[in-house]
Order: structure tokens, then C-alpha cells, then sequence
């Protein structure tokens, strides 16, 4: 069953001549609001059979029930609230228009069943499937997050013409976040290559760990597929971090094969992985190659491998995700953006070299009382204003990183210096949630007490035109808000500001004393 929505899509007029930008300050334009009934986690732009859309992944989405009994029973009970089901959405876009469009408002289709074993069970990144990968349009999920022996995680895939559900992963307490696709045994298809774990809600202990793992393509409809483990480690303990959240996939060093480059979230370092001598398909676990290229950042949240300086070289762009440094929850480390560059030799045996780009971030304060910290930044993602800037080989690109629980969006541009090798930026916050919402660590939803609209999910970008003339548009989802904020650098309606990078004191969200 599916059930189409409609979201208002609301637009700002132009009209803002006076205004004046601060000097650096991204030359940005508010495009209007996408509203939506449920909270807006991961986001992607995925180009389907039937259209461009924006897929949506919502979970934590709490119902306002009121109960009214029949006369003469007064006086009515008190509101209470449950969750109600997550899901998986998507909002059509048109690829050759600026946001709000010309359909308003904007149909949003729920592509998920809201009961039965097909439920969503906190769903992550959600996108589309290469072509090929699958004998039919396939939207690829990736579910669960903590406790999966309660709330066990899977891969699934569901298919756009049928709106039916399969499972690749099939069973285990696991949990997963993100897939890439390659062909791991040569057959000419592409496999699932994905990470995973089984941290539970509390502390860990002896059983839990994490791990590299394909799903082989059988080339046919058939459902789950057959797995091989590469690497599993235990979550704690003296040895290599475990793979567990995110992974990422390119050929770093120009042979020709893929190398894996994955987060230990939990155990706090970045990990390159590589094929044997004979490939994938001559890999297993016993001659994988692996080595550390990032540890001592903090817990490591996205990473995306891009060329940043223009040297002719890939590079890991990463986020941690760190906590507010409150007295009930102190952090050495601050929330950073940072780039790994590989060495000029081997890629296994040589060190790699971290560069901050961008330091110093905190999540808004915990509430009181609360049994963990808020946590920050989310991810960041490299991109271009323009397609005529990408096109020039002289143009490093932009960064957009999404505060999570620190409720700002960041756009980190370049400093203008050497043509390659350069790596210094500028930071502007071009959205915050205090600014939109008003002090959001007491600004509570009208649900239920404490819950507070105060984080953003994944931020995500696409160009406005299919042509030379598109121009970047910012899609920034405010989760508890219900909301996608969509800017634009398309010289229409109203200008964006850049705020003041503030961050709240200990005190302000109810947590005891200064840091």
C-alpha cells in the first residue's frame, strides 16, 4: 500500500534589494519551506523511472492522541503520545526547475507499510540502486541503530513497480547505515558492500562487534542473498577498531580496483581496506588489507572521497560526531570537519596526513537529566555553486556540513591560494534553528514535554537545471520540525543572511554549571 501526501511547498518572494551580504557571506536565496507530517532524517536526490525525487528516511515520529470518552464521563483524559510507524518517502522534484516549482503543493509518497514484518525499524541512508543491480527499480534501505536484538536492522529493497519488500540481509541482530556497490567475485554483476553492527542501547560487552561484509548479487529476484564476512572484531578491546556506520568507495591509487574506506564510530578511527593481489574475488578474510589512516579525532560520523585540493588525488572529507562538553558530559575533542589526504607512496605502509578544516563545534546543550549527550556535527558534502564551476578545472569545491544536534548548516568555501594543494576555508553558518525556531533547547514540540525541535537530519544538494546554467539548491531538513528548508544560489527571492556562529552556555538548556 502506498499513500500519497501533499506537502506545502512555501515560497518567499524577491524584493530584497536593500539588503546587503556580509563580505564572504555565500551569495544564497531562501527558495521556500517543504512542510511534512513526519520528521525528516536522511535525505537524497535519486533520479527514479518516473521522475527526479528527494527520498526521505523518518523515524522517532511521535502522534498526538486524544481520547474522549462518551458523555457522562468528564472530564476528558489527558493527551498522551506514541510513535507511530517510520517510514520511507519521497517528494517529487522537477529537474528543470527551481524549488517550489510549478506543482504546489508538492506530492510526497509514503514508499514504506506503516504495519506488518515490512515496517521500517529506524531507517538510515535510502537510495536508489544502480541500474543492473537488481532486475527492477530498486530503492535500497538501510535499517536499525542500537538494541538490535529488540529492534533488529536489515537491508531492503523495494521494488518501484511492485512497491514489494525484500530482505538482502536476512537475518542477524545487526544494524546497518550505508551500502556502496561492487563486484566483489567477478561475475560482471554488482555485489552489497556495506558495514555493520550489533552495539546494543547499553554498555557494550564481549559479543558486540562489528564488521565488513558483501551480499552477493545472484543475478536473479531471489531474496536474501548469500553473505561473506571480511573483517569482524570485537566493538572493544586492544586491537583494531571494528567497522560499523560508514563506508565509502574508490579506486585511490589508479589500478584499476576499488579500495573500501569505513568509520569505527565506536571505536573512534577511520580505516582504508584493500583487495589482495588478485582482486576482490581473491580476497577474504584472512588477506584483506587494512590500515588506519585516521584515529584520535573523536567518534567518526560521514565521510565522502573527493579531490579537495585539486592535486589530482582523492581525498576522505570526514565529520566526527562528538558531545557538548557539559559538566554530565565532557569532551576533549571538539566536533570538526577534516580532510585525509593519502601519502605519495604506498598507500598501506605510508602514513596519510590529517587537516582540519573546521574546528570548534558543539551541539546545543543537553536537557538536564538527560542519559546522553546531544551529539555533533552530521555530515559534510562537497560541492559546487554552479555546473559552470565544477567544469573549471581551477575551482576547488564548496562544503556543506549539517550540524545535527548543534542546529546550524555550515558552508565552508574556499580561501583563495594556490591552484592545487591548498586546503584553507572560510566558514559561514547560513541556517540556524535558534534563528528559525527561537531558543530550541526549551522550545518544545506540541506533542510532548521535552521534546525539543533541535536537530537537522542529512543535509543534501542538487542542481536546479539538467543544463549548463544549474545552479546548486540546499535542502536542509529540520527533523522535529517537520520541515525541509530549501536554499538556492539562484539570484531569486529572498537573500540569505549569514548569522553568528553562537553557541549556548551549559546553563541555558538546564545542564548544572559552566563546562
Amino acid at each position: 500500500m502506498r499513500l500519497i501526501l501533499t506537502a506545502l511547498a512555501l515560497g518567499l518572494t524577491s524584493g530584497f534589494s536593500s539588503y546587503e551580504r556580509k563580505e564572504g557571506c555565500p551569495e544564497l536565496y531562501s527558495r521556500g519551506v517543504l512542510e511534512l507530517e513526519f520528521n525528516p532524517a536522511f535525505l537524497h536526490v535519486d533520479e527514479y523511472a518516473d521522475g527526479q525525487a528527494l527520498t526521505i528516511t523518518s523515524f522517532f515520529n511521535l502522534q498526538e492522541v486524544v481520547f474522549t470518552p462518551p458523555p457522562p464521563f468528564p472530564p476528558p483524559p489527558p493527551t498522551f503520545d506514541f510513535f507511530s510507524p517510520d517510514l520511507v518517502a519521497r517528494a517529487m522534484l522537477d529537474a528543470d526547475a527551481s524549488f517550489p516549482y510549478t506543482v504546489d503543493p508538492v506530492p510526497v509518497e509514503v514508499l514504506t507499510e506503516p504495519t506488518g514484518p515490512t515496517v521500517p525499524k529506524w531507517p538510515n541512508e535510502a537510495e536508489l540502486a544502480p541500474a543492473g543491480v537488481f532486475p527492477f527499480e530498486a530503492l535500497v534501505v538501510c535499517q536499525g541503530f542500537l538494541n538490535p536484538g529488540a529492534r533488529p536492522g536489515r537491508i531492503s529493497v523495494i521494488n518501484m513497480a511492485t512497491h514489494e519488500e525484500q530482505n538482502i540481509s536476512g537475518g542477524g541482530d545487526w544494524f546497518y547505515h550505508r551500502v556502496v556497490y561492487l563486484d566483489m567475485d567477478g561475475d560482471g554483476d554488482d555485489d552489497v558492500v556495506t558495514v555493520r553492527s550489533n552495539w546494543p542501547a547499553g554498555p557494550p560487552d564481549a559479543n558486540t562487534r562489528g564488521e565488513l561484509v558483501w551480499f552477493r548479487n545472484p543475478g536473479t529476484d531471489a531474496f536474501p542473498w548469500e553473505e561473506t564476512v571480511l573483517v569482524s572484531a570485537p566493538a572493544i578491546g586492544p586491537w583494531p577498531a571494528a567497522p560499523d556506520i560508514f563506508l565509502q568507495a574508490a579506486d585511490l591509487n589508479g589500478d584499476g580496483t576499488e579500495e573500501i574506506v569505513a568509520t569505527s564510530f565506536f571505536g573512534s578511527e577511520i580505516t582504508l581496506y584493500g583487495a589482495a593481489g588478485g582482486g576482490w574475488a581473491a580476497t577474504d578474510a584472512h588477506n584483506i588489507r587494512s590500515a588506519t589512516i585516521s584515529d584520535g579525532r573523536g567518534r567518526p560520523f560521514g565521510i565522502e572521497i573527493v579531490d579537495l585540493d585539486l592535486d589530482g588525488k582523492l581525498d576522505v572529507l570526514a565529520t566526527n560526531h562528538q558531545q557538548d562538553n557539559c559538566p554530565a558530559f565532557p569532551e576533549s575533542i571538539a566536533g570538526a570537519v577534516y580532510a585525509i589526504a593519502q601519502p605519495a607512496g604506498d598507500l598501506f605502509a605510508d602514513a596519510w596526513t590529517t587537516t582540519i578544516l573546521f574546528d570548534g563545534i558543539f551541539p546545543q546543550p543537553s536537557v538536564a537529566g538527560a542519559r546522553s549527550s546531544r551529539l555533533a556535527p552530521g555530515k559534510a558534502k562537497a560541492f559546487y555553486p554552479s555546473r559552470a564551476q565544477e567544469a573549471d578545472p581551477s575551482t576547488r569545491p564548496c562544503i556543506v556540513v549539517g550540524g545535527d544536534e548543534a542546529g546550524k548548516v555550515w558552508i565552508l568555501t574556499p580561501v583563495e591560494g594556490p591552484v592545487t594543494g591548498d586546503l584553507e576555508y572560510e566558514d559561514h553558518v547560513i541556517f540556524d534553528i535558534n534563528v528559525k525556531f527561537g531558543d530550541t533547547c526549551k522550545t518544545q514540540t506540541d506533542v510532548r514535554p521535552g521534546v525539543t525541535i533541535s536537530t537537522l537530519g542529512a543535509v543534501e544538494t542538487r542542481y536546479d537545471r539538467t543544463g549548463a546554467d544549474g545552479v546548486t539548491e540546499i535542502f536542509i531538513p529540520v527533523f522535529e520540525g517537520k520541515a525541509i528548508y530549501v536554499y538556492s544560489f539562484r539570484a531569486e527571492g529572498e537573500p540569505v543572511e549569514c548569522l553568528p556562529d553562537e553557541t549556548l552556555g551549559c546553563t541555558e538548556c538546564g545542564s548544572p554549571g559552566p563546562p
